[in-house]
């Protein structure tokens, strides 16, 4: 055992200084303090060829270490060579200077009321200067291991096992809030993307094609003059590095120039994801995959019948959404195209952040082959808990939740993403023998509605 476990012993990547961490005379100055930090980045590791997916997941079997949250442990060794925080709840990130304010969200959620579609200020503006330089922080990070970790064969999905993602969405909670009039909350939902030059994002798809164009009952102010009740169901994507036509950005068909927006299975008021449609994973994966698992069964309501859980809509390296599943379950053609000449191009800075409805039609574009760097985003989502509890995969991100999830509600959320995104990234033989290790290692808990879900 001791002998396997020298495998994990490796050096965390070696960054270059943050500015507090520099000497007087090595400072010049707050404008060029600023600057440094705000593009502070690792350098990208060199691959370990113990940490290849395949390598790794062979000695954490073999020392049956999946659930061990220790600084010892093979999770916490993988996240410092890929320069990522494991389960240090003192990184939980303090209150920002400011809080958003009304002038500065109104205008997203007109956009989200009216075309289904929206972008968020800039950090600086939703929060300040200094929150905003932590939010760079935070991105920078995330794009150096998921750079790191594809070159090593995995599932970005795992990034979910450290602290970064889960501190980043955290910070548009509040912002979140304040443009739905407090009727949405943060929903794990998350997807990572790593879009190569000559590669292309996910094809035209609906995030919840069927979800109820605004619920009845709680704020739906009228003063503010929107056209429509505000999406019960919202993704937040966010580009971590910068997101252009050249490199695949996100291409939409606004809602109000989308004759098919509507088209989806409307739900009763009271209906939830949940309960309206079971079995969407199953069916659009096949019979027999690993969506038939209880780990998968878990969100299977929460899906759409394209396979697609939300979040993001953009990328990967393969197929897609099914066409086709979509058609079966609704009846229509709904993810077709309707007018070329109404699609919009959202180019997006790095860390900036985009907003759409579940409803709205949208795809990542196709990389040039000449394209310089690899297109880097995550999306996690906000929901209404009468449509589909936040609380649904395990882990919370609500208003109330004062830390961050456990390892095995980690472990847990990971283990259902990768289900539900089967059809998008096939799972290799390697990684399901860990995904059926993990769901023995979670027993009965993975197979259940979490107790905190409002549907049960």
């Amino acid at each position: 055992m001791e002998d396997s476990q020298e495998t994990f012993k490796l050096q965390p990547p070696r960054c270059r200084k943050r500015p507090h961490e520099l000497d007087g005379d090595e400072q010049d100055g707050s404008a060029k303090r600023d600057a440094t930090e705000a593009r502070y980045t690792c350098p990208q590791a060199v691959p370990n060829p113990h940490l290849t997916f395949e390598t790794f997941s062979r000695e954490l079997l073999k020392l049956d270490r999946l659930l061990d949250a220790s600084p010892a442990s093979p999770w916490a060794a993988l996240g410092q060579a890929a320069g990522l925080s494991f389960l240090r709840n003192a990184a939980y990130p303090p209150e920002p200077e400011q809080q958003p304010s009304e002038a500065n969200i109104s205008a997203s959620r007109l956009s989200l009321a009216r075309r289904g579609y929206a972008r968020l200020p800039s950090p600086e503006v939703l929060w300040g200067p200094n929150s905003a330089r932590a939010h760079g922080h935070l991105c920078s990070r995330l794009v150096s291991a998921c750079r790191l970790l594809r070159r090593l064969g995995w599932n970005l999905a795992w990034i979910l096992l450290y602290d970064e993602a889960w501190l980043l969405a955290r910070m548009y909670g509040p912002a979140l809030r304040r443009l739905s009039y407090g009727r949405l909350e943060l929903n794990p939902d998350f997807v990572f993307f790593h879009v190569e030059p000559g590669s292309r994002g996910w094809p035209p798809h609906r995030d919840r094609p069927s979800m109820p164009r605004g619920l009845q009952g709680g704020p739906q102010p009228t003063s503010q003059n929107l056209p429509h009740p505000l999406p019960v169901y919202v993704t937040c994507w966010i580009a971590l590095t910068a997101a252009t036509p050249d490199n695949g950005c996100i291409y939409v068909v606004p809602a109000d120039l989308d004759p098919l927006y509507d088209s989806g299975t409307t739900l009763p008021p009271d209906a939830t994801a949940v309960t309206a449609t079971v079995g969407a994973v199953s069916d659009a994966t096949g019979p027999g995959g690993y969506a038939d698992s209880p780990v998968s069964r878990r969100v299977e309501g929460g899906v759409d019948a394209s396979g697609s859980a939300g979040g993001g809509g953009s990328d990967g390296a393969g197929g897609g959404p099914s066409a086709h599943a979509a058609r079966a379950e609704y009846g229509s053609d709904d993810v077709s195209v309707p007018d070329l000449q109404a699609v919009r191009a959202l180019p997006a800075a790095a860390g900036e952040a985009l907003l759409w409805s579940g409803r709205l039609l949208h795809w990542g574009g196709a990389a040039d082959a000449e394209a310089t760097d690899p297109r880097v985003a995550m999306s996690f989502a906000a929901s209404a808990p009468e449509f589909e509890p936040p609380s649904l995969r395990g882990a919370d991100l609500t208003a109330a939740a004062s830390e961050l999830p456990t390892l095995r509600q980690r472990l847990v959320l990971v283990s259902v993403q990768l289900a539900v995104h089967e059809h998008q990234e096939p799972l290799s033989p390697p990684l399901a023998a860990v995904l059926r290790r993990l769901e023995d290692a979670l027993g009965g808990e993975a197979g259940q509605p979490p107790s905190s879900s409002p549907s049960t």
